[in-house]
């Protein structure tokens, strides 16, 4: 079972207790960050979203079973203080207010989507090619914040960043990084795209520098288009099969573009580094 299938029917299975992040998190088995990187690509929505969406669903169709039930009363059991707040956020979801959703369901009710089907969702089947253990290095570029629905701008940040740079034969290209660095809330991420070498840039250039600690790394490869490379990313912390028992580290991941990539045709091949909590007893290579 996946990462989102097991946070799915976490949040399924209690949709009228009382529910933050950290529990669907800990009912999924990974961290927070872990949890909001891959649910958004998968289902579309952030998993707060979600439930928050779930639980108005279900209250709609209990509007409808339950037709003795007070309005009031099934707002409470999922999770609302008054009629005005589930109301306020039955019409945001529905469309219309829960009185007018009960005396006619009909208006809106083929548009409710229900849970999120498992069988919807086909992963790529992914495989680390080696674990590495790397020493501490920064990398200077620009930074900025997205969350998981809202990280459409980072082709764009790459594009800005190409017109910083100084002139660099094509013999010289430097690996490029592209860094995640996730935020105290986990909601959100810095996304940092840049090189190790800071004096590449423009000397009026507005650059930021992200420092990552020595770490060891499942380190994957995504052989196809740049444009699908959130295909494998999404794959990797989908279907995440740790080794030696080992969990992805609360820490920054990253995309390395070395001599392979070729940004004219975004075609060469790109490494993913996803760090390990732990550190790796055996560093092993495994074959492509």
């Amino acid at each position: 079972m996946s990462v989102v299938e097991r946070s799915v029917w976490y949040i399924e299975s209690n949709l009228s207790r009382e529910l933050n992040l950290d529990d669907i998190a800990k009912g999924a088995g990974v961290s927070k960050y872990h949890l909001c990187h891959v649910f958004v690509s998968v289902t579309g929505v952030g998993p707060m979203r979600y439930l928050r969406a779930r639980r108005i669903e279900t209250a709609a169709e209990k509007l409808l079973v339950d037709s003795k039930r007070t309005i009031l009363d099934i707002a409470i059991e999922y999770g609302y203080g008054s009629h005005e707040a589930f109301s306020r956020a039955f019409r945001n979801h529905i469309g219309i207010p829960p009185d007018d959703f009960r005396r006619s369901p009909e208006v809106v009710r083929p548009r409710l989507a229900g849970a999120f089907r498992h069988s919807s969702y086909e992963p790529l089947s992914v495989k680390p090619v080696r674990y590495e253990t790397r020493g501490a290095f920064t990398v200077s570029g620009i930074s900025k914040r997205y969350t998981w629905e809202t990280n459409t701008g980072i082709p764009a940040q790459w594009a800005t960043l190409q017109s910083i740079m100084t002139d660099v034969s094509k013999d010289d290209e430097p690996c490029a990084y592209g860094v995640c660095t996730p935020s105290p809330s986990d909601r959100q991420f810095l996304y940092t795209c840049g090189f190790a070498e800071e004096a590449l840039f423009e000397r009026n250039a507005k650059i930021e520098t992200v420092s990552l600690p020595a770490a060891t790394y499942a380190v994957y490869l995504h052989t196809d288009h740049i444009s699908t490379l959130t295909d494998t990313t999404n794959a990797i912390w989908n279907t995440w099969t740790p080794p030696n028992g080992q969990r992805i580290a609360h820490a920054s991941d990253f995309e390395l573009y070395d001599c392979r990539f070729d940004p004219e045709t975004g075609l060469g091949g790109v490494e993913i580094w996803v760090p390990l909590a732990e550190r790796a007893k055996h560093v092993a290579f495994i074959p492509e």
